[in-house]
């Protein structure tokens, strides 16, 4: 694999600015799922078998009421859902469905075709909170400013 460079962006750190890239040994790739067909809205989002990536699709726009939604995680697991339907997924936080087991930017997020939704699981906040905005799809270069990405590895 090639190396990769991660450029940070000026910081201050006390007193003193901090700027420059880290250069790491090897490239990290998100191992996707088989994909998961949602077909009705009480379908839960499938994470247990995910290791970074998590491909869904759906027979038509649902906003979905399982409850939960997602499964619990392990603590500090990162997992994305790429749609790679023709429909829009929309998910409910934990304080419009309870039980959803998602704590969202906003009370409902949707994910369109083309477009990925990333969490962070917490045993502390008791469930997956969502890591950004959705990315993908019709989302501008802006929609990136100020935030991260990260994936694990996967065991």
């Amino acid at each position: 694999m090639s190396a990769a460079e991660i450029l940070i962006a000026p910081i201050l750190v006390g007193a003193t600015r901090v700027q420059g890239k880290i250069t790491t040994a090897a490239q990290r790739v998100a191992t996707p799922s088989a994909t998961q067909t949602i077909l009705a809205v009480g379908t839960a989002i499938t994470a247990a078998a995910v290791k970074s990536l998590g491909i869904v699709s759906s027979d038509a726009n649902y906003t979905l009421t399982a409850t939960p939604t997602i499964a619990d995680g392990v603590d500090g697991q990162e997992i994305a859902f790429l749609n790679v339907g023709a429909f829009t997924l929309t998910l409910q936080d934990e304080t419009t469905l309870a039980g959803s087991n998602v704590y969202l930017l906003s009370s409902t997020v949707s994910f369109g075709p083309k477009q990925i939704i990333r969490f962070i699981f917490s045993t502390t906040v008791g469930g997956w909170v969502q890591a950004g905005p959705v990315t993908g799809g019709t989302t501008t270069a802006s929609d990136f400013v100020g935030n991260s990405w990260f994936f694990s590895q996967g065991t």
